[in-house]
């Protein structure tokens, strides 16, 4: 099995909505809850939000690294830096610890059938690798249990 990962640019776009399950007729996520106020994400539109994840692909850093199996992309990490991300900015209960630019990491989404091979835990090395790359001064994330046991 051949691993590779590739940061969100452009020409990687379609990639990132397949992992997802998105598209403009498939109304699933498309990493764009966190990057939005609760108001602004609920006023778009998928075309919107599509158009919104190709225009941070445009930029820096870039709004998340895929993975590739084979060729095959196959996973999916979004992040940005946490104050350019409007839910986390106006957040109660993730407040901030310092002034710090630091990158929020918020998504992780492995597809069927490439699950429990440890791509998540390679996203998470590029992830950091990418930010050291960049300058990122720190990452932060906030798990969740989704069974909601603590």
């Amino acid at each position: 099995m051949d691993i590779s990962l590739a940061p969100a640019t452009p020409d990687r776009v379609d990639d990132v909505l397949a992992v997802l399950g998105a598209g403009p007729d498939r109304p699933h996520c498309t990493c764009q809850y966190w990057r939005f106020s609760s108001g602004d994400y609920s006023r778009m539109s998928q075309r919107g939000r599509i158009a919104a994840l190709e225009q941070q692909a445009a930029g820096e850093p870039a709004p998340g690294l895929l993975a590739y199996v084979d060729g095959v992309p196959a996973g999916w990490c979004g992040f940005g830096v946490r104050p350019q991300m409007g839910r986390l900015v106006r957040s109660r209960t993730i407040p901030l610890v310092d002034e710090l630019p630091v990158w929020a990491v918020f998504c992780f989404v492995v597809r069927t059938g490439y699950r429990r091979q440890g791509l998540a835990a390679r996203l998470l090395e590029g992830v950091i690798e990418y930010g050291r790359r960049r300058g990122a001064p720190a990452l932060e994330s906030y798990p969740i249990d989704p069974q909601g046991k603590r």
